[in-house]
């Protein structure tokens, strides 16, 4: 995430699945320290998750390219 946030700046809030990884004390903690609003969606939003989805898909392949090089 550092990486990330050093190639694209913080971001001021972050709409997320409840999964492990995003509720996870080290990463809420992240977000507390870097200012950022995490928003949990609730499990029934379909279009939330929807937009959640198409973001992780983006970050992935970003994680891909930052890999690679």
């Amino acid at each position: 995430l550092q990486d990330l946030t050093n190639l694209f700046g913080f971001l001021s809030r972050i709409n997320s699945s409840q999964a492990k990884c995003f509720s996870s004390s080290e990463f809420i903690e992240f977000c507390f320290e870097n200012n950022i609003d995490l928003h949990f969606i609730a499990p029934d939003a379909s279009k939330a998750k929807g937009q959640v989805e198409r973001v992780m898909q983006v970050l992935k392949n970003i994680f891909t390219v930052i890999e690679a090089k």
